[in-house]
């Protein structure tokens, strides 16, 4: 596959991450569970939002980056 269609995926599955990221905040909601991955690799970050994280949540910046590997050509659904 080129280098074209490869990025065009990687966009893709990128826009698809932030209107996920952009649906959790708008519920209020970390049902991707951020606050869980944080707990496990910065414990006194995390000790420090203690019942905060949700407005930490809602005012973080979220950077996702998408590195996509396409193993198979074919047809698929989102």
């Amino acid at each position: 596959m080129n280098c074209s269609a490869h990025n065009i995926i990687e966009d893709r599955l990128r826009d698809l991450s932030t209107q996920a990221v952009d649906k959790a905040k708008e519920y209020n909601s970390d049902f991707l569970g951020f606050t869980e991955k944080l707990h496990h690799t910065n414990l006194s970050a995390w000790q420090t939002l203690g019942s905060d994280w949700r407005k930490a949540f809602l005012t973080a910046e979220v950077e996702i980056v998408v590195d996509a590997m396409i193993v198979q050509t074919g047809m698929m659904g989102e």
